[in-house]
């Protein structure tokens, strides 16, 4: 498909699309492209939003001007709008490693070196995130780039037909699943709330988390490292006293992880 505009249009959009974050991204990375005087810029990643084919809040068309293109070919996304183009700067996806992304490099002006550089510094780098890693894989000679350590690959172009590099997102380190308790006891007494929940096997430690607005926010009152326990055994009974709870607050608790990650969504209890 092809559309019309004029060069102002392009340079606008060029300049508009900058490594700004547009959504809820889990991580993304900004490749760049470059053969003098030409540039080019592309962007892969993953949101919670998003899905595998075309969203709007994430995927950009791509405008050529110059002789350096640099594009996803999704020929079966149709974002539907007048004039839509199978080409776009952007291939964001939905949350979950593994993926893959293909794209291409077509330089109009041969015999010239072509770059690749990227910007690694949005990757997901915590334990309680996972630890991602990405690899470029120039598909015209194999090689295989590692671009959480590397930061740059160069070819030589010899000819105008489109060069492909395939894009791989894996975890090097998986996310800490952690459970939580599944049910709360909180009892208000004159020495402030005592909070109680059974013990979840394979937890070291737990966040006691409270909300005085009835349940709409909460933030912890045990600090990072959470409460340690000694108890080893599924079911026994682990406290915690709130000593400025009142009646009416509501409590939860959730298990943290070695690294402090917290765990799933723990269930509630109003203190009376």
């Amino acid at each position: 498909m092809k559309r019309s505009i004029f060069s102002i249009t392009i340079l606008f959009l060029l300049v508009a699309y900058s490594p700004q974050a547009y959504g809820a991204y889990d991580w993304y990375v900004d490749i760049n492209i470059k053969s003098a005087p030409d540039k080019a810029k592309l962007r892969v990643g993953t949101a919670d939003d998003a899905t595998d084919g075309y969203d709007s809040k994430y995927e950009i068309d791509a405008y050529f001007a110059g002789n350096l293109r640099a594009y996803f070919h999704e020929p079966t996304w149709n974002n539907g709008s007048s004039g839509s183009t199978d080409y776009f700067w952007s291939d964001v996806r939905s949350s979950g490693i593994p993926k893959t992304w293909n794209f291409e490099v077509k330089n109009l002006t041969v015999d010239k070196d072509v770059t690749i550089s990227w910007d690694a510094k949005n990757l997901s780098n915590d334990m309680c995130s996972g630890i991602v890693d990405v690899s470029l894989t120039d598909n015209t000679t194999g090689q295989v780039i590692a671009m959480t350590r590397g930061a740059s690959h160069t070819y030589f172009s010899t000819s105008t037909n489109p060069y492909p590099f395939t894009v791989e997102a894996s975890y090097s380190v998986l996310p800490e699943v952690v459970p939580s308790p599944t049910s709360v006891r909180a009892t208000a007494t004159a020495d402030g709330v005592k909070v109680e929940w059974a013990h979840v096997s394979g937890v070291s430690s737990y966040s006691v988390l409270k909300s005085t607005d009835g349940g709409a926010t909460f933030s912890s009152i045990t600090g990072k490292k959470g409460i340690k326990t000694k108890e080893s055994k599924a079911g026994k009974k682990v406290s915690f006293l709130d000593r400025k709870g009142v009646s009416g607050d509501v409590y939860s608790v959730v298990g943290l992880s070695s690294y402090g990650c917290e765990g799933s969504s723990g269930a509630t209890a109003t203190a009376n």
